[in-house]
């Protein structure tokens, strides 16, 4: 079998443990759960390329639980691409694709988020300013992970603080030339 010989093959699994999967493909990220994968492979050791499907449910990312997961996987060249991606958590959905390149450390993405609970984002949530509304978010970003250029835009909706209805926030953060600039523009009712 050397660098040139052409193979094909078709593989499905099912029930897989997706944080032992994640560690034998070099990534550390804190992720459980079991999936169901079928992939198409074919090329030459030098040269694979691989297309398929993964599907997972209740599983869960940085705490986080992921009711549904379902996306198209393409491996070409060295990049791997997750298309036509479909997750919901807690009522909430992300849709879009992402793709990864490990020897350069490139990587592009275009994401959308619908119908996020504030109240349940950890990353926010501040014990003596209790906060509350909808959130939704369109994440663009390509480069590489030492230079990446993001472009996002985010929506707040019904906003409360301490259980005041405040209004609506929208955020737009734009990379240019290496730094990310965030502007904002409030419907508060207590000021803008």
């Amino acid at each position: 079998f050397s660098e040139n010989s052409p193979y094909t093959a078709r593989v499905n699994l099912h029930n897989v443990d997706v944080a032992s999967t994640a560690v034998l493909a070099g990534f550390a990220y804190p992720v459980a759960g079991t999936a169901d994968v079928s992939v198409q492979i074919t090329g030459t050791r030098a040269h694979p390329r691989a297309q398929g499907h993964i599907h997972a449910a209740n599983a869960s990312a940085y705490g986080e639980a992921i009711e549904k997961f379902d996306a198209d996987l393409r491996i070409a060249g060295s990049e791997t691409a997750l298309n036509d991606i479909h997750l919901t958590h807690q009522n909430a959905s992300v849709s879009g694709s992402a793709a990864y390149t490990p020897a350069t450390s490139g990587f592009r993405l275009d994401l959308i988020g619908e119908n996020f609970d504030v109240s349940r984002v950890r990353q926010i949530h501040l014990d003596p300013l209790p906060m509350e509304g909808r959130a939704d978010f369109r994440l663009q970003g390509s480069g590489t992970l030492g230079a990446p250029v993001i472009n996002a835009t985010i929506h707040l909706s019904d906003l409360t603080f301490d259980h005041e209805l405040e209004g609506g926030l929208d955020l737009e953060a734009v990379t240019t030339d290496g730094e990310l600039r965030l502007n904002g523009q409030s419907t508060f009712t207590h000021g803008t």
